[in-house]
């Protein structure tokens, strides 16, 4: 069953208790730098981004993914220090490991030999060009999510919330993931090697979607999510002069924001819902053509 299979996709990235603690203490270790540095220096970046947006792509890229699920731990955890822990939580946990995730599984498509998805092989196999156009997919999808769960806790509109969320993952993963998913990597060496642990053999990502469905669902996401709500606030605002003197009355039927909610709030969430799990499910349950690696 489809289903049984999903389960297995997820379930097998759970991860170790070490590492998903050693993620969730490095997003608190972040954001409670960051929130004493803005209480030092006035740096007005620190209003518009978080610096945490930077962290899910260098993380898996240099541990893989039994760190996946220290992800939402640690937007738990930042959320809680910073007295912001609520809905939203789950809404930016949703898109950090959807950012995280998607980026090194769609990485793995270009270098299917490789015994995993890393910097070198980013590097030396995949190219930077089509590491920044991974990076740009994948940051559309999580824009998406937040965009969707900005309307779903009803605190922000899609066109604001998802373009935002787009430019903040992109601008802070695309220069900054490799150099840090280096240093990452070396200081967890380092530690080990420091406590005498033993590394196991790190689990890779073994799936490899269908580039292209994907990037069609992500986009027609966040092109249909931005006009439909962007429109249909514009349309809730003109008056009704312009529709009855051209005799289409008929149209202002669609002005129903009790059933479709303000600024058909509920629509996004339904169309949010259904495109979200399209995603989910290509990214764990790949089409059998796109296993096979192109030659």
């Amino acid at each position: 069953m489809r289903n049984d299979g999903i389960a297995r996709g997820l379930l097998s990235d759970r991860g170790s208790p070490p590492l998903v603690a050693a993620v969730g203490a490095l997003y608190l270790l972040v954001t409670l730098g960051e929130r004493a540095l803005s209480g030092v220096v006035s740096v007005p970046a620190f209003s518009v981004v978080e610096l945490t947006a930077a962290l899910p792509v260098p993380v898996l890229l240099a541990v893989g993914p039994a760190a996946l699920w220290g992800i939402p731990l640690g937007c738990v955890l930042s959320d809680a220090a910073t007295g912001s822990l609520g809905p939203g939580t789950l809404v930016g946990a949703g898109a950090h490991l959807y950012l995280g995730y998607a980026t090194c599984t769609l990485l793995r498509g270009f270098d299917a030999d490789a015994p995993r998805v890393s910097v070198s092989s980013v590097r030396e196999r995949i190219g930077l060009g089509r590491f920044v156009l991974v990076v740009a997919l994948a940051a559309a999808g999580a824009a998406a999510i937040s965009g969707w769960g900005g309307e779903l806790v009803h605190r922000t509109p899609f066109f604001v919330a998802a373009p935002a969320a787009f430019a903040e993952f992109v601008l802070l993963s695309a220069p900054f993931a490799l150099p840090l998913a280096g240093l990452f990597g070396r200081a967890g060496s380092a530690g080990a090697s420091a406590l005498g642990v033993t590394a196991t053999p790190r689990r890779r990502f073994d799936r490899q979607p269908d580039r292209r469905r994907v990037a069609a669902v992500t986009v027609g996401w966040v092109v249909v999510g931005t006009v439909a709500s962007v429109g249909y606030r514009t349309f809730e605002k003109i008056p009704a002069g312009p529709f009855t003197s051209r005799d289409l009355e008929f149209v202002l039927l669609l002005r129903q924001p009790t059933l479709f909610g303000p600024g058909a709030g509920r629509l996004q969430v339904l169309l949010g819902a259904v495109l979200l799990s399209v995603l989910v499910i290509l990214l764990v349950w790949p089409s059998e053509r796109s296993e096979v690696p192109a030659r």
